[in-house]
């Protein structure tokens, strides 16, 4: 059975998800490129601090929401509407 998450998050809204998420990518490029490049068989794991609050992050046990500066993307190597790879999912982190 899957263990529960210790928190759950939410971007501010959906343009800061995406602004987000394209500066990560932006950033990585060239790990992407080279991990695209190996035909890898794990997911890219991406985490970027954006230096701003993004979202929200509410941790097990806490009632108070914390603000979360990172972002975290994860790549799937799979063949998906012509592109090798596609994101899979993207949260904000604290």
């Amino acid at each position: 059975m899957a263990r529960p998450p210790n928190a759950i998050s939410s971007f501010t809204n959906i343009d800061m998800a995406e602004k987000s998420v394209s500066d990560a990518i932006k950033v990585n490029k060239e790990w992407i490129k080279i991990w695209a490049a190996s035909r890898p068989g794990h997911n890219l794991n991406i985490k970027y601090d954006t230096g701003k609050a993004i979202g929200y992050s509410l941790f097990r046990g806490s009632q108070k929401l914390t603000p979360a500066t990172k972002v975290k993307v994860v790549l799937k190597y799979e063949l998906y509407n012509g592109k090798p790879y596609y994101i899979l999912t993207a949260f904000p982190e604290v």
